[in-house]
């Protein structure tokens, strides 16, 4: 599950069959930078964007939809 940190933007899920660890580099920034694609921040030249599992990430009660919040995440930054 990938979110641009702090921002609004779309979020995008790379499925792993189970095996996150196996999941390439190269996917992992061809999903951020469709997130960023899609976001508020398309033009800025340094974007960071979070990743964590689909477990770590709930909506929180009475928020609006596409609010999700989401732990034990690790950033990647895109150029």
């Amino acid at each position: 599950w990938l979110h641009v940190r702090g921002g609004t933007s779309t979020h995008a899920i790379i499925q792993t069959g189970r095996k996150p660890e196996k999941v390439p580099t190269d996917t992992l920034l061809f999903a951020a930078r469709l997130v960023v694609e899609n976001s508020a921040m398309k033009h800025a030249s340094y974007v960071p964007v979070d990743y964590t599992l689909r477990r770590y990430v709930r909506k929180p009660r009475g928020a609006k939809p596409g609010s999700a919040l989401y732990t034990h995440e690790k950033t990647l930054y895109v150029y």
